[in-house]
């Protein structure tokens, strides 16, 4: 019998081809492999189909506590919501634990103002 290690790997695996054939970029399945694979060194030797949203919480608590910023957990946060959907479209789950954890949005900066100069250029050309 494998090991949940092993077998989390195996569903990390399934789900890059997955977003290989949904064509995503090379540079998105990389960022969002890292989050997955950091989630299951958190979890270690569980199994991602028993994870519940208490640890989902703990996980981006154990993030935070290591120097997350709000923005790098919302991302890893919405990176194993991505991958719970897809472990419950096999089967692998019965529901999505990563969406019944929510975190505060994280804050936007407003975009740059445009000068007076910039203002009237944009309006002589339209």
């Amino acid at each position: 019998m494998s090991s949940p290690e092993y077998l989390n790997k195996q569903l990390a695996g399934r789900w890059k081809q997955w977003l290989v054939a949904l064509h995503y970029a090379d540079h998105t399945r990389d960022q969002y492999m890292k989050s997955v694979y950091l989630f299951l060194d958190y979890l270690g030797k569980r199994s991602v189909s028993g994870v519940t949203h208490l640890e989902v919480r703990r996980f981006i608590s154990y993030l935070s506590t290591r120097g997350a910023t709000l923005e790098t957990a919302y991302r890893h946060l919405s990176v194993l919501r991505i991958f719970y959907d897809f472990l419950n479209l096999g089967g692998v789950v019965s529901y999505v634990a990563p969406r019944l954890v929510k975190l505060r949005p994280p804050r936007r900066q407003p975009g740059r103002m445009l000068s007076e100069p910039e203002i009237r250029r944009l309006i002589a050309a339209a």
